[in-house]
């Protein structure tokens, strides 16, 4: 089990990262966490996630060089009144044919990649997702592309060869369509992905990957961190808080009105943006994240001490009262909880052995059942 970022980049520094993403610049990283990838998501897990109901969310596509398989080639046309279900024999025949498998927000059901997904997004404090690809082929599932945010690439299985182009467009966002064309331009930079490989790739960096040998699997993270314009809504909510940032800008008004309008909008923008506090921002993002929500029916499985506990919020929350705030609502923690809360926000992950020994005072094994009943902690048994 990865129990920390510092964990799944051992044995470099994530700091290697952090680094790379200020400057906006492309990292590879061979890790010795090859085994513990393999386990975020093996092939027999795997094997049973793709379904019909995933097709039709758009959580599973198939495709090849940007183009989705029909739907009707997967869950091909029945008798009336007959059940359609997703065919195995046409999947496997068109992964056969190059086709590549992708698992959008994987995490949704794999709690191994939504405790990675809830560890990444508290250590850089941006907004992440998880998604799968399978490959089975050379053939690319993507023509040369660039994502409008960070990547950060987990080979779990098999091998991938990356190539990459550079930044041609700089801070491109989801509404902009920059073209890349048939020609992207010299590769910048060929990388072969192992497995316990990672890759960071920057906003904006044009890229694509084919298979080396049968079958590859890795995982994306998307990493967003928050940008002005998601300041504005925040900003919004506090200007509402004043009677000029709550008055109707009615057209039926005349000029006198409307330039008088005008002047006290100004006097509003003009103290938000004077008081503007980036870490205020940061905090109270921090507050309203949810946690993933893992299902925790009564925990129902038996704490041992090598049972490994994960926290499953996105953010490190002040934990200074019984009433938490987490997600934006409060959450009622005992005193015990609140201190293996804070353990955990800390270490990212520990043993049940673990926190018994550094809090030696505290009840832990009720304070973890407790965690687990809110679904505030992911366990898993021992590796």
């Amino acid at each position: 089990m990865i129990r920390s970022v510092a964990d799944l980049c051992h044995p470099h520094d994530p700091a290697l990262i952090e680094a790379a993403m200020l400057e906006l610049r492309r990292v590879h990283l061979s890790t010795d966490r090859a085994a513990a990838f393999a386990r975020l998501l093996p092939w027999d897990v795997f094997n049973m996630l793709p379904s019909r109901a995933m097709l039709l969310e758009s959580e599973l596509r198939v495709i090849q060089r940007g183009r989705d398989a029909w739907f009707d080639l997967l869950v091909p046309r029945t008798r009336v009144d007959v059940e359609r279900k997703l065919s195995a024999r046409a999947l496997h025949d068109l992964c056969e044919q190059g086709m590549s498998m992708v698992l959008n927000r994987v995490g949704r059901h794999v709690p191994r990649v939504a405790a990675l997904n809830a560890m990444i997004e508290r250590h850089f404090r941006a907004s992440t997702d998880v998604n799968c690809y399978a490959s089975f082929r050379r053939e690319s599932a993507f023509p040369p592309h660039f994502d409008p945010h960070d990547v950060l690439v987990l080979q779990i299985h098999g091998s991938k060869r990356w190539f990459c182009h550079g930044q041609p467009h700089r801070f491109p966002l989801d509404r902009q369509r920059f073209p890349v064309g048939d020609d992207p331009g010299p590769v910048e930079a060929e990388i072969l992905m192992r497995p316990g490989d990672l890759l960071y790739l920057p906003r904006g960096e044009v890229h694509w990957a084919e298979t080396v040998g049968e079958a590859s699997m890795h995982l994306t993270v998307r990493i967003q961190p928050p940008r002005p314009s998601d300041l504005l809504p925040w900003l919004a909510a506090i200007a509402e808080r004043e009677e000029a940032g709550r008055e109707d800008i009615n057209a039926l008004a005349g000029d006198e009105a409307r330039a008088a309008r005008t002047e006290r909008l100004q006097a509003v923008l003009r103290a938000l943006a004077d008081g503007l506090d980036l870490n205020r921002f940061a905090a109270e993002i921090d507050r309203d994240t949810g946690p993933m929500r893992p299902i925790n029916l009564g925990h129902m499985q038996e704490l041992r001490p090598g049972t490994l506990v994960t926290p499953s919020l996105r953010r490190r929350v002040p934990l200074d009262g019984p009433r938490v705030a987490i997600g934006g609502k409060p959450v009622q923690l005992g005193p015990d909880e609140r201190a293996v809360l804070a353990e955990l926000l800390a270490r990212d992950s520990a043993t049940i052995a673990e926190l018994e020994k550094a809090l030696p005072q505290t009840a832990t094994g009720d304070a973890v059942a407790g965690l687990a009943r809110k679904s505030l902690v992911f366990l898993f048994a021992d590796d």
